[in-house]
């Protein structure tokens, strides 16, 4: 017991050298970066095991129990974790007793539900139960208000931001950073048509009990004849016409009248943000293309300079 008890005081000690973390700490940085890679599988994945009912077996299952641990974890470090008052460039707050009485204040409540609905979900998932399985998908879909929070507090950008800072040691800054940007706005595109494909299909399947579906369309024209079609084949199908419905064109029309509803809805969204997020990374890309072009003329004109000054390309280079 006194070895233990010994321990414990250690383990105290410890976690109050390394507590309250600094906002831009080596530490805090890095889980930021595993913020994002959960929270971009838990956007993608969460729609997906909804709509296609996945049971949490398997490799599904140890994902499930490590993203409930690292969302627990991340929880726990909002108390803990220091933050910049607004409106200057003064230092950190690193007081534990005001860290945590602005956390109460702010998304404390949402995020308890959240983890709380997580690991009840998790621990539901395992029984058979018809009635506790309805209930996982429904705790499941709480999980969109951690997407509403990130949004709100623009902690999506702030991550984007510290990856920015990082690129400045770089050569290549601006393009990396170009680059980066490109690829959260092709995120976006993606994941607003794996959210439609989702939502269709689900629809789809509601429909499907009541009559005619455009579920029936698709195994018409299926190339599994005689099969019934696969989750990958549906999802596939979903997603393009989710693609082309935003697009303005579809190879699937709705067969009842939540189905027509949807898909015109689904074009609106896609007449409202689709064109302005595909015309956004069209500019960026023209920006990445003229600062290349420009970064060529630069070292044409550098290597004019040196030939004309007789420079060794040794020395020069």
């Amino acid at each position: 017991a006194g070895a233990a008890t010994l321990c414990f005081a250690e383990s105290l000690r410890s976690c109050r050298r390394v507590l309250p973390l600094h906002p831009n700490s080596n530490l805090r940085t890095l889980l930021d970066i595993c913020f994002v890679i959960f929270l971009m599988y838990d956007a993608f994945a969460m729609p997906y095991m909804v709509a296609f009912e996945v049971p949490l077996t398997g490799f599904v299952r140890v994902v499930a129990w490590i993203t409930r641990v690292f969302w627990l974890v991340d929880f726990l470090l909002h108390f803990a974790t220091g933050f910049f008052p607004p409106g200057g460039n003064s230092a950190p707050v690193m007081s534990i007793r005001r860290i945590s009485h602005r956390y109460i204040r702010s998304w404390f409540v949402p995020d308890l539900i959240i983890v709380v609905a997580d690991w009840v979900s998790l621990l539901l998932s395992a029984s058979d139960d018809r009635s506790s399985l309805r209930a996982v998908r429904l705790l499941r879909l709480l999980r969109v208000l951690r997407l509403v929070e990130v949004v709100s507090m623009g902690r999506y950008d702030l991550m984007f931001d510290k990856l920015s800072n990082l690129m400045d040691t770089s050569k290549w800054s601006e393009a990396l950073r170009m680059t980066a940007t490109m690829a959260k706005q092709f995120c976006v595109i993606c994941w607003l048509n794996h959210c439609g494909c989702c939502l269709w299909f689900s629809i789809g399947s509601l429909g499907k009990s009541q009559g005619a579906s455009w579920l029936d369309e698709a195994a018409a024209h299926s190339f599994m004849r005689g099969e019934e079609l696969g989750a990958l084949e549906l999802y596939i199908r979903g997603f393009i016409w989710s693609t082309t419905t935003m697009l303005g064109e579809s190879p699937l029309s709705g067969r009842n009248l939540p189905e027509l509803i949807f898909q015109a809805f689904w074009l609106i969204v896609g007449l409202m943000f689709g064109s302005l997020i595909v015309s956004s990374l069209a500019d960026m890309m023209w920006q990445l293309q003229e600062l290349r072009k420009d970064q060529i003329a630069k070292r044409v004109a550098l290597r004019r300079f040196l030939r004309q000054q007789q420079v060794d390309r040794v020395l020069a280079f």
